[in-house]
């Protein structure tokens, strides 16, 4: 998805084409929030403003959910202290990183589609 329009204009597309009802939004946060400390720190506030936007934009108020520098820690914690309705938080520290150390591999990336799969069963899907 290219952008928050392009996010919301796909999911209206999807909704067209079903029931009209978005079940799930499954983010996976890169390293570009974790390189500089005021990101690092205006995550959570950035974070619950995009959740709060994209519900607004979809007309959902309560759908769907929400993974080196030296500001990474400051980034997963604030993830996992967003408390909103409908959200939770998959961890993918710990899975392996290729040799450039940043990006996952190619089975830490099937690992971490399980993880979004089981959440999304565990928590959305009726």
């Amino acid at each position: 998805m290219a952008g928050r329009g392009g996010a919301i204009r796909d999911a209206n597309n999807r909704s067209k084409r079903s029931d009209g009802v978005v079940p799930a939004v499954l983010w996976f946060q890169g390293e570009s929030h974790a390189i500089h400390e005021e990101d690092a720190a205006a995550y959570k506030f950035n974070m619950e403003t995009l959740i709060h936007n994209l519900r607004q934009d979809l007309n959902s108020p309560s759908s769907f959910s929400a993974s080196g520098s030296d500001h990474t820690e400051k980034v997963r914690e604030a993830q996992k202290v967003i408390d909103l309705p409908n959200v939770i938080c998959v961890d993918a520290k710990g899975l392996q990183l290729k040799e450039d150390n940043l990006h996952l591999t190619t089975e830490s990336q099937i690992q971490l589609g399980h993880k979004l799969a089981e959440a999304y069963l565990t928590h959305f899907h009726a």
